[in-house]
């Protein structure tokens, strides 16, 4: 077999990058949890010359799509269609700004994807993190609903199914535990509703701690940046129309 032209794979990483962008979380890579959990929870800065674009826990959020092709080769990043808007809203407020079919924002941690389907706007935020080796550790993808907003967290592979997943919002005492959903070929997947006061929380929080145990019996933290994440859900309020 021919080995393919650097320049070509590029072509095809962006390709395949267009069309996994329509694809919902479900559909997302996630990589299993490796032998050695110090490797997962423990990623370096030292000699990184971008390590300004690191949280203090090590993880890079992957922010732009040039980012993500560096990290992971292909592009694997999706935004899911969330419906934030009811079906008498539908028409009046299906278009997006300056008649765009598709949207894309970057609000520090957090990327902002809308889209039009079925004649209605459908918006989300996500935030997606990666090791340095470029294996996607988790996806988190929050939205807005009639009812409240949700969080939708998809999660590696060797982790309890028993003891679920539990946030924690900074140093404040843990939320009730999430249950997880299901495993799907990409990942576990736990729903997260979001009540006003958690919301507030989330806004003026700097991280959220998604606590669990492996199937070692080891407990693990996997820590995600709210940094961006007020200015985004402002956003997503006013592109939703709720």
């Amino acid at each position: 077999m021919q080995p393919v032209n650097c320049a070509v794979r590029q072509r095809i990483e962006e390709k395949q990058h267009r069309v996994d962008e329509t694809r919902p979380i479900s559909n997302r890579k996630i990589a299993p949890l490796p032998i050695a959990i110090s490797n997962l929870v423990e990623v370096k800065h030292a000699g990184d010359p971008q390590r300004r674009n690191r949280g203090a826990n090590g993880f890079r959020p992957l922010q732009s799509a040039a980012a993500k092709l560096r990290l992971l080769g292909t592009l694997l990043c999706a935004a899911i269609t969330v419906s934030l808007i009811s079906p008498a809203l539908a028409q009046q407020q299906a278009a997006l700004p300056n008649g765009a079919s598709s949207l894309q924002e970057t609000y520090q941690d957090w990327q902002l994807s809308c889209t039009i389907r079925d004649n209605a706007r459908a918006c989300v935020i996500s935030q997606d993190q990666s090791q340095q080796n470029g294996q996607r550790l988790l996806a988190v993808e929050f939205g807005m609903r009639s009812d409240g907003a949700v969080a939708t967290l998809l999660l590696p592979f060797g982790i309890l199914f028993d003891p679920g997943v539990a946030p924690q919002i900074d140093d404040q005492p843990a939320l009730p535990a999430l249950h997880f959903r299901t495993c799907l070929p990409t990942g576990c997947v736990a729903v997260f509703p979001i009540n006003a006061e958690t919301l507030r929380k989330l806004r003026t929080g700097s991280v959220l701690k998604l606590k669990v145990t492996t199937a070692a019996q080891t407990a693990l933290t996997f820590p995600v940046s709210l940094k961006g994440l007020t200015a985004a859900v402002d956003r997503l309020g006013v592109l939703g129309g709720s």
